[in-house]
């Protein structure tokens, strides 16, 4: 078997996620694998760094897979974009080691929520940024978003669907920064739980609107049920920075 390494960017506000799914064939998963066996010829699985959700985006996701035959990698990076969506591109793509695999061995995962703080929407980034046009108070998000750092039981924050072993995760990094009329909100950690990020960010723009005091952030963290936490940020807002190994 010859095992393949590579990149993937893409804008997921018409495709329905990462993740294969029974009622769809809209997924960046099935993309890349319909499009692999038709050039290879061989049924494949191709395994994702990150199973983001619908409308998220990625500018540098992992992804890996497996063929009997070999293939040149590069060839086989034009014929897949050759086959896909416009919305997806292969932006790398590399022969690797055998045991080298994408979802376990990825280290930390980065992701970015890009808020448009200001009175009236910008067309042009509709679909990749949350338009809220109502002041926010940066210093008393950042102030709630000191008591989710480090590592907790954060299952008010995950999604009822998950499935997880375990809802502790280390959030390592929780970070703002204003760019212009944007507030980017970063998040690192080893992993995620289903929605983690979004819920996060929902919460948090409670706090910067004034429905929330900053230090309900720590009571809902230790309710640990997903019905003490703000609403769930939509899912275009969000992009999958990078992935590291």
């Amino acid at each position: 078997m010859f095992k393949y390494r590579g990149t993937l960017a893409y804008d997921g506000r018409n495709l329905s996620g990462w993740q294969r799914q029974a009622n769809t064939d809209n997924t960046i998963q099935e993309w890349m694998e319909r499009a692999i066996a038709r050039i290879s010829r061989e049924k494949v699985h191709v395994i994702g760094a990150g199973r983001t959700d619908a409308g998220v985006h990625a500018e540098e996701q992992v992804f890996h897979f497996s063929l009997r035959e070999e293939i040149d990698a590069r060839k086989l990076r034009g014929a897949i974009n050759g086959n896909i969506p416009r919305e997806i591109a292969v932006l790398s793509l590399e022969r690797t080691d055998k045991n080298f695999h994408a979802l376990r061995d990825a280290r930390q995962k980065w992701y970015r929520y890009r808020i448009l703080n200001r009175p009236v929407r910008c067309p042009l980034r509709a679909g990749f940024v949350l338009f809220c046009p109502y002041p926010l108070d940066l210093e008393s998000m950042q102030k709630g978003a000191q008591f989710l750092k480090g590592e907790h039981d954060f299952a008010s924050f995950c999604a009822s669907r998950s499935g997880a072993k375990t809802t502790v995760r280390n959030l390592k990094t929780l970070d703002f920064f204003r760019q212009d009329d944007e507030i980017h909100i970063d998040f690192m950690a080893e992993g995620f739980l289903y929605k983690m990020v979004r819920n996060i960010t929902g919460t948090l723009l409670e706090v910067g609107r004034g429905k929330l005091p900053p230090e309900s952030a720590e009571k809902i963290l230790q309710g640990r049920d997903r019905r003490f936490a703000g609403p769930t940020a939509p899912g275009y807002g969000l992009i999958l920075l990078k992935i590291d190994y």
